[in-house]
């Protein structure tokens, strides 16, 4: 008898998980991240694809939940793709500093963390799970887990709140 392949999808806060916790702060990105050409603003690609990280304070009206996306044209040729599927996009025109302001890996490589020697010497060593335990923030994790029982929809709201003073 076959088994049925089945997907559990399960909605939390990304940074409750320990690989994602450790992704947000730098500590495990591959090496050339911290010295990555790309990253500035002079893009060498006809268009670029990042996320548009404080999209509510600049343009409320295209805040997804789930993300959104930016895009930057940089060429004529990335111009020209973009007309050819700008029609089946829900897009909206900002200034490109906009986006900037909220993604610095658009601007410059990510920091090197001090941490980020020893977190792979450790992990060789004594394994992931000693890693994880040796490298969490219990306070941040206790903050993030009650964030995790907040939906979405309320934490935009709150980030409004506090960093606009508005709804």
């Amino acid at each position: 008898m076959k088994r049925e392949k089945r997907t559990i999808v399960e909605e939390r806060v990304a940074s409750v998980n320990p690989y994602y916790h450790h992704f947000l702060r730098g500590y495990n990105y591959r090496e050339s991240c911290y010295t990555c050409k790309y990253a500035c603003q002079e893009r060498a690609s006809d268009i670029t694809i990042a996320d548009f990280w404080g999209v509510e304070f600049v343009l409320d009206k295209m805040l997804n939940y789930d993300g959104t996306s930016a895009v930057l044209i940089n060429t004529d040729k990335g111009e020209q793709l973009w007309d050819n599927i700008r029609d089946a996009l829900v897009y909206a025109s900002v200034e490109v500093c906009q986006v900037m302001n909220g993604n610095g890996q658009l601007n410059a490589p990510s920091s090197r963390p001090n941490e980020r020697n020893s977190i792979y010497i450790e992990m060789n060593e004594k394994g992931y799970p000693f890693v994880v335990e040796k490298y969490r923030d219990l306070k941040e994790e206790l903050f993030d887990g009650l964030k995790d029982y907040i939906p979405n929809r309320w934490r935009f709201n709150i980030k409004r709140i506090i960093r606009k003073g508005t709804l």
